[in-house]
Parts: structure tokens; C-alpha cells; sequence
């Protein structure tokens, strides 16, 4: 990545590590050209026990490029891993095969970034949101690739189980959690909120709630606005992953630096840490696993 720069870096602030060169052109302007080399985050994996949830083994890189990738999602048969990449260029959609190296590109959008997608339960679809300079907006498109589907502006989306709702993030103050029908649009406000997944069993929501970022849950049956909403889990929490039985997440200490992957468990009430998170983890939209 070069950057033609005027002024300091025309913006840009690459940390000392990554600038390998600086030249200047002396003439009319005076202009500067530096090249930074860097990799950018990879995806890692950790091997679970499939009984116990716990590690059995080192962590490995699974995704890399010297663009960077974040935001992964295992499509529900576990065959696929989507993630978000600027390997192309821009920040887009790819998709590898969950266990190969090579990866295609899903989305060719004109936005400052495509990010943070979801797979619909049948594995057929992913809805990810844009930012760019009308907001944040949200889309879904068919796995094997198509036109994106304008769905409404928001953020944060996920699917409900049946296939036919997106939990989306209303910007606000505060945060609105909405269900939105994908059939027709129509949006119905729930609670304050973002970022909401259900449950593995779809009985639960899912969310955080306000600028905490603790994990609350609230029962779907009935009038969801209506139910009463649970604190489950005390300490700070970056990405969510719903699993039978409870969710994977990422504690992050006070100032919201990712010090440790950890399960709920919905039995026992409980949270376990079962291994530590590297600083460099992204908290927000880092974490999926396989079913």
C-alpha cells in the first residue's frame, strides 16, 4: 500500500514499524511518497473438545493475506467460513472453503467497507451492513454471489432461526434493538440494545445494552419488548457465538483490551475462561465457532 501524501501523510498515520521508505519529490508541490509494509489481523483457530468446550490443542493461523482478515462466520454445515478482507483492494465479503486456501470474492460494493456477516440458517445467504457516506446500511446477498439486497439502514444484523427476520442495530440514543420482516421490511422496535444473536435453541435474544458491554438475555415467546431482560455475564464482553448449551465470547478488561476467550454455560449459570485472548484480538465481531 503506497500512499501519494501531502501534508502529514495526507492523513494517514502509519505506526514507525510500517513505514519501510520515504522519499520526497522536490518540486512544485513538494510532495512525499511513503510505502508501508504490513500483514493487517489473520484468522486464527483453536481446536475445542467437542464434549467439554475446552482446548485441546495450540492455536493456528486458518486465514491470511498481507491485506488482513477479520469478521469471520462458519456457515452452519461448517463447510465455509466467511470473512472480510481488503485482499482485493477494498474491505469486501470473500468466502474460502472453511479448511482450504483459496478464497473468492462475494461482494463488489462502492462503500468505505462491507463488514460483519452473518449466515442465514439454511447457509444459502449472508447479511453484512456497509459504512460509507449514507450511514451504515444493511444487505443481503446469495452465498454463491449476485446483486446485494437492500434491506434497511442499520447495523449489527443477524438472522432469526426461521429465516425470515434480521435482528438489526438502530443508531440512536440509545441503541435500538429491531426485528425486521425481510418479506416486506416492516420493522418493529423490541428494547434498547445492540448487537443481538438468539440463542442456539432461538428461544433467546441475546445483546448488550446501552455503552455497557456486559451479555443480557431476554425471552422471544410472547411480546419481546415486554420481557423481562437478565444480566448473565459480569465482566466486559466483545463478540458473542451462540452454541447449544450457552455462548463463547471474549472478556475484555476495563478499557477494552481482549484478555481471554471464555463460555457461558446456561445450566449452571456460570462463565469459564479456557484460554487466553491475544491483545491484538478484535473483540467486536472477532469470535465464531463451529457447529
Amino acid at each position: 500500500l503506497v500512499h501519494n501524501a501531502s501534508g502529514l501523510l495526507g492523513g494517514s498515520t502509519p505506526s514507525a514499524g510500517e513505514v519501510s521508505r520515504l522519499d520526497i519529490a522536490r518540486g512544485e508541490p513538494v510532495i512525499g511518497v511513503a510505502a508501508r509494509v504490513g500483514t493487517g489481523p489473520d484468522i486464527w483457530g483453536i481446536p475445542l473438545d467437542r464434549q467439554t468446550g475446552m482446548p485441546t490443542g495450540e492455536p493456528d493461523v486458518r486465514f491470511f493475506s498481507s491485506a488482513g482478515e477479520i469478521h469471520p462466520r462458519y456457515s452452519p454445515d461448517g463447510k465455509r467460513v466467511a470473512f472480510v478482507s481488503r485482499r482485493g483492494g477494498t474491505v469486501q465479503l470473500w468466502i474460502p472453503d472453511a479448511n482450504g486456501p483459496s478464497a473468492r470474492v462475494v461482494t463488489n460494493m462502492d462503500a468505505d467497507a462491507v463488514v460483519y456477516p452473518n449466515w442465514s440458517p439454511d447457509g444459502e445467504r449472508l447479511v453484512f451492513y456497509t459504512s460509507g457516506d449514507d450511514g451504515f446500511q444493511i444487505y443481503i446477498i446469495d452465498a454463491d454471489g449476485g446483486p446485494p439486497q437492500h434491506v434497511v439502514p442499520g447495523g449489527g444484523p443477524s438472522w432469526s432461526s426461521d429465516g425470515e427476520h434480521l435482528y438489526v442495530t438502530e443508531a440512536g440514543a440509545p441503541f435500538t434493538v429491531t426485528r425486521v420482516r425481510i418479506s416486506d421490511r416492516h420493522r418493529e422496535p423490541l428494547f434498547t440494545g445492540h448487537l443481538a444473536f438468539e440463542s442456539a435453541d432461538g428461544r433467546q435474544l441475546l445483546y448488550w445494552r446501552g455503552q455497557e458491554t456486559h451479555v443480557y438475555m431476554r425471552s422471544l415467546d410472547g411480546n419481546v419488548a415486554a420481557n423481562p431482560e437478565e444480566r448473565l455475564v459480569e465482566t466486559a464482553v466483545g463478540g458473542i457465538a451462540p452454541v447449544d448449551g450457552g455462548f463463547y465470547y471474549v472478556a475484555v478488561s476495563a478499557e477494552g483490551i481482549p484478555r481471554a476467550f471464555a463460555i457461558y454455560d446456561y445450566a449452571s449459570r456460570e462463565s469459564r475462561e479456557i484460554a487466553a485472548a491475544p491483545r491484538g484480538t478484535m473483540g467486536v465481531g472477532g469470535l465464531t465457532v463451529s457447529p
